[in-house]
């Protein structure tokens, strides 16, 4: 992957003779560069010759200014060669772009401590359901303490208080049956 938009200097690629396969040092090759699939244009710059059959070409910022870029080099003699470069917005070398300085973040709570799941457990279970009553759910575990502990049933209504047994914290329709132990169902 390389980046987009950026001159990419020094391309290197081997031309072999198409009937010898030895290498290709001498003529004149051609580059055409297609991008994102579209129309196929002549390079800006040629490919140059380093020697032993090793040639080289510079693709421009604007050639590379593509997410595909396809380039092909044709020389007379030679076997076509074909180079084709996915491209970034941003390589590895760009992710570290983090200006402490400059950049905004968001409010961010500092953890002073990591818990394991048993510690974290043990946290939610020894705190006071009163602490979260005036704003538990019914279906909460706060909701089941107080079923479990600060309820009463008075005829077909289970009454369902806070912490300081009075106050009530949510009601329930319930159903009994007098061959049963008296209550059968809860809604």
């Amino acid at each position: 992957m390389v980046k987009r938009n950026q001159a990419l200097p020094g391309v290197p690629f081997a031309l072999v003779d198409r009937s010898t396969g030895a290498p290709v040092e001498t003529g004149v090759a051609s580059g055409y560069i297609t991008k994102d699939g579209g129309t196929q244009v002549a390079t800006t710059n040629a490919p140059v010759h380093k020697g032993n059959g090793q040639w080289t070409i510079n693709l421009t910022a604007s050639e590379m200014d593509a997410a595909l870029v396809g380039v092909v080099i044709i020389h007379a003699s030679a076997v076509p060669v074909n180079l084709t470069f996915g491209t970034s917005a941003k390589v590895i070398a760009d992710l570290n772009d983090f200006d402490p300085a400059a950049d905004v973040v968001a409010t961010v709570t500092t953890v002073t401590n990591q818990h394991s799941l048993a510690a974290i457990g043990q946290a939610v279970l020894s705190t006071s359901a009163a602490t979260v009553e005036g704003s538990a759910p019914i279906y909460s575990l706060a909701g089941l303490i107080f079923a479990a502990f600060e309820s009463v049933i008075s005829g077909s209504t289970w009454t369902i208080r806070q912490s300081d047994g009075v106050t009530t914290f949510a009601t329930r329709a319930v159903a009994s049956e007098a061959a049963a132990n008296p209550v059968v169902s809860v809604s």
